[in-house]
């Protein structure tokens, strides 16, 4: 059966359980706590049941095990902000980065039976030099997306100009969604991983984070 960990912060109650409790819902699994440090989490994270984790994204440890869990790690904002008691809508942000595109396939892999919205924001280096050239161009770059990044049909796309991380939690917050797909590097140097942190600093549902290139 799948685990969900649950990763809690000793004498500080979160909403951390109540979201795992929802994403083991959708995976049909089960959750299993636990308040100990990193390594033992992480080790925790490889078992073979598990699939996840959960913890609050102001614990002192969120960037120490995301940036090392071979799992998928969920970041879920604090207590007092929404936090969904069902999940049955995903956003998952597309900006043609190999990450992004995983994340979308390993979203649709682990959430089968959950509604995906797939966000693409473009900037003024990536529209396309025909969108303003013909009447047919959304649907006609639509039709090649899908098929390059999200073949099934009831997968939804919305489009936004600019910058990703100035529209994911908006756009999350619009489309009623209660779980944000992110595919990342886990490098969190110096102008990497913007979009990530963007959204995960304005994010009001949970924000799932896939590691780029796991099996």
């Amino acid at each position: 059966m799948a685990e969900v960990l649950a990763i809690e912060r000793r004498g500080a109650p979160t909403a951390v359980v109540s979201v795992a409790r929802a994403l083991a819902d959708v995976l049909d699994g089960e959750v299993s706590t636990t308040s100990a440090g990193r390594d033992a989490v992480l080790d925790a994270l490889n078992r073979q049941d598990t699939v996840l984790g959960v913890l609050a994204r102001d614990h002192p440890l969120s960037w120490g095990i995301a940036t090392r869990a071979a799992k998928p790690v969920v970041l879920v904002p604090p207590r007092g902000i929404f936090t969904p008691s069902a999940i049955s809508r995903m956003l998952a942000p597309l900006d043609g980065t190999i990450e992004s595109a995983g994340a979308v396939t390993e979203a649709m892999k682990l959430f089968p039976h959950t509604e995906l919205v797939v966000l693409h924001v473009f900037d003024h280096d990536t529209v396309p030099v025909f969108w303003d050239q013909a009447a047919h161009a959304r649907r006609d770059w639509e039709r090649e997306f899908r098929a390059r990044f999200c073949p099934p049909p009831d997968v939804r796309v919305e489009l936004r100009s600019g910058a990703p991380e100035e529209h994911v939690a908006q756009v999350a917050a619009d489309e009623h969604a209660q779980l944000i797909a992110l595919g990342w590097s886990q490098h969190l140097g110096e102008g990497r991983a913007r979009t990530v942190r963007g959204t995960i600093r304005d994010a009001t549902v949970p924000v799932v984070l896939f590691p780029a290139g796991r099996s």
